[in-house]
């Protein structure tokens, strides 16, 4: 794909394809489950092009040998579910709280300019899909959800608000502007214009709350939860 800017990339596409699968695979399986896929990956014939990729994702990281062999486990693992045509269709929404979850895991903080390992949705459907996450899917033979070819907030679930609401969240915390639907509706606008249908427009959040006074509540609470759980 090519990129008419002369800045460096934080992560090669290598490293944003490892990312997607370990994160595809952590939304699958339970922690026993991922235990018994790290045994079954023993079994298995070696990628030392993966690990050498991760390496110093994991140093900066601080993940220690045993999470390292977890990854490149559920990341076999998910490469060979989405090669026999097992792998479901995998939403936004869980991506990104399964890289949530893991940076929790790890005590890692996604904080204002840090580029952090696994890469979030976002930057997988830019660098794999050409900002849309269903290519990404697709480039990958993994099945796209018929849910996205629906019209109106039907389409999106709790999760798919949740998922965005947090993203936007973050983008104000970085961009030190205050959290508000009229921002909301600027920020969602110019993400769907790069493609990402998968984020809510202002018209669906009035659409699933009623009035703006009910989704900014879900805002603050939101913006709440995140600052107790950070």
């Amino acid at each position: 794909m090519a990129r008419t800017s002369g800045r460096v990339p934080a992560f090669t596409d290598q490293q944003i394809e490892l990312g997607f699968w370990f994160l595809v695979g952590w939304t699958r399986t339970s922690a026993a489950e991922r235990e018994e896929i790290v045994s079954w990956a023993r079994t298995q014939e070696r990628r030392d092009e993966d690990e050498q990729a991760i390496l110093p994702l994991c140093e900066k990281n601080r993940v220690d040998e045993d999470e390292r062999a977890l990854i490149l486990a559920l990341i076999a693992w998910a490469r060979q579910s989405a090669a026999v045509k097992e792998c479901p269709s995998v939403s936004v929404g869980k991506i990104d709280a399964a890289r949530a979850e893991i940076l929790a895991r790890w005590r890692v903080e996604s904080h204002r300019g840090a580029l952090v390992w696994p890469p979030r949705s976002r930057t997988i459907a830019v660098r794999l899909g050409d900002g849309n996450w269903a290519d990404a899917l697709r480039r990958f033979d993994i099945p796209v959800s018929p849910v996205g070819r629906q019209r109106g907030s039907g389409r999106f679930t709790s999760e798919s608000f949740r998922s965005a609401f947090a993203e936007f969240l973050e983008f104000c915390q970085r961009q030190q502007e205050p959290v508000t639907l009229n921002g909301y509706g600027r920020w969602s606008g110019s993400e769907r214009e790069r493609g990402r249908a998968e984020v809510p427009s202002l018209a669906s959040v009035r659409q699933r709350y009623g009035t703006w006074m009910r989704a900014l509540q879900e805002l603050e609470e939101f913006s709440c939860r995140s600052q107790q759980e950070s």
